[in-house]
C-alpha cells in the first residue's frame, strides 16, 4: 500500500521509538493513513470537552466518526494520555472487524475490558504479544510498537528513505 507519511519524528530529528503515544497522537496517525491525508475535512469542535481547536481536533474527529475511537462517559477525550496497548488494540479491532470470535493463547487478559477486541487482533496476527504469553494489555504502547502494528494491519512497507532521517532508529 502507498500510504503517506502517517508519523512524523521529532524536530530534534529524533523518533524516539520506545516513547509513549498519546491518544491524539493515535487518533492523528490511525486517521492519517486511513485517510492517505491529513486533510480530515472535518471541524475543530469535538463533542468532547477537553478535544476543541486543538493540533489533533480534526482527526479526532475523523476516527469518532468511523467509530474507531471513543472517548470517556465524562465527555472527555484525554487526548494527552497516554494510550494503552488494550485502547491501542480496540482501534484496531473496531477497523478490521470485530466478528472474529478465537481466543488467544495469551495468559493475562482474561476478564479485561477489552479481552474479545485482543482476541480478535491477536489471532488475526495484527498484534503479538510477548514471548511469555502475556499481552500487558494496561501497559502504554510505544511508539515502535504501534509503528509494527499500523505498518502490518495496513500492509505498509518502510522504506530507507523513510526511516534515514531519524538518528535514534536502526534499519
Amino acid at each position: 500500500t502507498n500510504v503517506k507519511a502517517y508519523i512524523k519524528g521529532y524536530s530534534d530529528g529524533f523518533f524516539k521509538p520506545n516513547n509513549p503515544v498519546s491518544r491524539a497522537e493515535a487518533a492523528t496517525m490511525i486517521g492519517r493513513i486511513i485517510n492517505a491525508s491529513d486533510d480530515f475535512s472535518t471541524g475543530n469542535d469535538t463533542k468532547f470537552s477537553d478535544a476543541n481547536n486543538e493540533w489533533y481536533s480534526k482527526a479526532v474527529n475523523y476516527v469518532v466518526e468511523k467509530n474507531l475511537i471513543k472517548g470517556y462517559e465524562d465527555g472527555t477525550f484525554k487526548p494527552n494520555k497516554n494510550i494503552t496497548r488494550a485502547e491501542f488494540a480496540t482501534i484496531i479491532a473496531n477497523y478490521v472487524g470485530n466478528d472474529q470470535l478465537n481466543k488467544s493463547d495469551l495468559t493475562d487478559i482474561k476478564g479485561h475490558w477489552a479481552e474479545a477486541s485482543i482476541d480478535n487482533v491477536y489471532t488475526i496476527g495484527a498484534i503479538k504479544g510477548y514471548e511469555d504469553k502475556t499481552f500487558k494489555p494496561d501497559n502504554e504502547i510505544t511508539r515502535a510498537e504501534a509503528v509494527t502494528i499500523l505498518n502490518k494491519v495496513f500492509d505498509v512497507k518502510s522504506n530507507d528513505k523513510s526511516l534515514k532521517s531519524f538518528t535514534d532508529v536502526s534499519k
